[in-house]
């Protein structure tokens, strides 16, 4: 089977874009997990195939370089490629293309298989032949590994509320980036930037968290009350 990167065009809907017209963050997040789930099941590790055996995918970190995020009405290409393991991770690979297929923004992804009665990852070693589709790393590629802040200021409280929920029954990743997204200031959400995200803990519905801002390093994390991380965030323009 001869693997080939996965395209998929897509036109920036109103319901994407901020009030500046441009892609939000979270919603950048969403396209790319959806063109991910896509291209697993055509390599036959998609969510259906994952079922029968009570496994799935989680993500486990995401690193995003934004050279320009398109805007209301652009149509754009969406590539995706996995590009091998890293010890217990499964990495993969995204790009943003405009019309004329300047990249616009690029991404790394490190996914883990977890087992969903003892929710444990699965040791990669029963899915090595994935490896025989890993296609090229990029700069990006490896896990996001962020530091516990050790100073911070409370910048929002937030509950998990019914539409925050997915069909994993809890807290959907972009929800995560949409809670630290309102912490940033849309003015420097205007221009280039790193936004890098890992992901520690599931968050469940009607739950209490802060979103904690150290404003020297830009880093974030989301905490409950009982003192545990959901996740650590970092941004740097």
């Amino acid at each position: 089977m001869k693997i080939e990167k996965h395209r998929k065009r897509q036109i920036i809907t109103s319901f994407d874009t901020n009030r500046d017209k441009r892609l939000k963050l979270n919603s950048l997040f969403q396209h790319l997990s959806e063109i991910a789930w896509e291209h697993a099941k055509i390599l036959g590790v998609g969510f259906e195939d994952f079922h029968s055996t009570n496994r799935f995918w989680v993500l486990n970190s995401i690193s995003v370089e934004v050279n320009k995020m398109p805007v209301w009405q652009d149509e754009v290409e969406l590539v995706t490629w996995p590009s091998g393991l890293l010890k217990l991770f499964f990495t993969r690979e995204f790009e943003v293309l405009d019309k004329d297929g300047e990249i616009l923004v690029k991404a790394s992804s490190t996914w883990l298989i977890v087992d969903r009665k003892s929710m444990r990852p699965i040791i990669p070693r029963d899915y090595d032949y994935l490896e025989k589709y890993a296609l090229e790393k990029t700069s990006l590629t490896g896990p996001v590994k962020i530091e516990m802040l050790s100073s911070f200021d409370k910048v929002a409280e937030i509950r998990s509320e019914y539409t925050d929920i997915d069909m994993h029954q809890h807290v959907n990743n972009s929800v995560f980036i949409r809670w630290i997204e309102n912490s940033i200031s849309c003015e420097v959400l205007k221009d280039s930037y790193y936004f890098g995200i890992q992901f520690i803990k599931e968050m469940k519905v009607d739950k209490i968290a802060d979103v904690l801002l150290d404003k020297n390093s830009n880093k974030f994390e989301i905490k409950n009350s009982d003192n545990k991380t959901h996740v650590r965030a970092i941004f740097k323009v």
